[in-house]
């Protein structure tokens, strides 16, 4: 496993977990209509930091640190910290805290479940 299949694993999951979730769409210049959609999914950064809000709803997943430890005798281990970004927009800003919590409530709630299921991770709960 690598930092970098970590997080392809973890976008997949994200993208799968979140896929029937639609939230409001930001509204671009020359828009005639509110459109949702599921939010996207990023590694580390998105992709034009300056232009953050017109990619919402989005959550990024960045990979904070990583670990590798051998102790004499046993398997390679390696434990990474990940940080999930969410965000939303709506203009109604009651709407949009509730949308907020609503998504970041989605994937807590299947982390806890069974998180990477089939993969080779598992959830330190400490």
């Amino acid at each position: 496993m690598t930092k970098y299949d970590l997080l392809c694993d973890l976008k997949a999951w994200l993208e799968t977990i979140t896929e029937d979730r639609e939230y409001v769409e930001d509204v671009q210049k020359g828009d005639t209509e509110t459109v949702r959609r599921p939010p996207e999914i990023h590694r580390m950064r998105l992709p034009n930091s300056s232009h953050a809000k017109k990619y919402a709803p989005y959550i990024i997943a960045q990979l904070i640190n990583w670990i590798n430890s051998q102790p004499d005798g046993l398997r390679s281990e390696a434990k990474a910290t990940v940080r999930l970004i969410f965000c939303v927009q709506n203009e109604n800003e009651e709407e949009g805290a509730l949308d907020l919590l609503n998504l970041m409530e989605t994937v807590e709630r299947e982390l806890l479940i069974e998180p990477f299921y089939g993969k080779p991770y598992y959830l330190d709960r400490e």
